[in-house]
């Protein structure tokens, strides 16, 4: 059967004329799929008229419906994203994270937290504990206190 344009019949289609139109069209769609390569499987997924459809005849379920993800910021037990302000903190190309400035760190003293120089000759460090083979004397006035290496001398004379 042809199918009946509205244009060349220059009258509205009737609904037997509609309904051959699906028919043929129909027929045709079937015979080019009965006679291409796409398997039986791949027909049942053609015919499917929704997204959910296809997933059922796939056999995804609903697990296979994408959620956006939302990347953590990162804390020290929540490994995550890092915010770069690209002043203080900037990103390479590579994807190097670089502070715009140099930490120093400072000496330590009775009231500053910091680092300690190890000369390697009066005092040494193995395994990260910091040691001296000398003596090391603490004058208190009337009294001193020496320490020496894993022993604890305490000396009351002088006064």
């Amino acid at each position: 059967m042809a199918i009946t344009l509205r244009s060349t019949k220059g009258l509205a289609l009737t609904y037997s004329e509609l309904d051959g139109n699906f028919t043929d069209l129909d027929t045709r769609v079937n015979t080019k799929l009965a006679s291409s390569s796409v398997s039986a499987f791949g027909l049942t997924l053609i015919d499917d008229a929704s997204a959910a459809t296809a997933r059922a005849t796939l056999g995804l379920g609903t697990g296979a419906v994408a959620t956006a993800y939302v990347l953590p910021t990162s804390t020290t037990s929540v490994l995550g994203g890092v915010k770069i302000d690209g002043t203080t903190i900037t990103i390479n190309g590579s994807g190097v994270i670089s502070s715009a400035t140099a930490y120093t760190l400072p000496t330590a003293t009775t009231s500053t937290l910091g680092g300690v120089r190890v000369d390697g000759t009066t005092i040494t460090i193995s395994s990260g504990i910091i040691s001296s083979g000398q003596f090391l004397e603490i004058d208190g006035g009337s009294a001193s206190t020496t320490y020496s290496t894993g022993d604890l001398e305490i000396d009351g004379g002088g006064a």
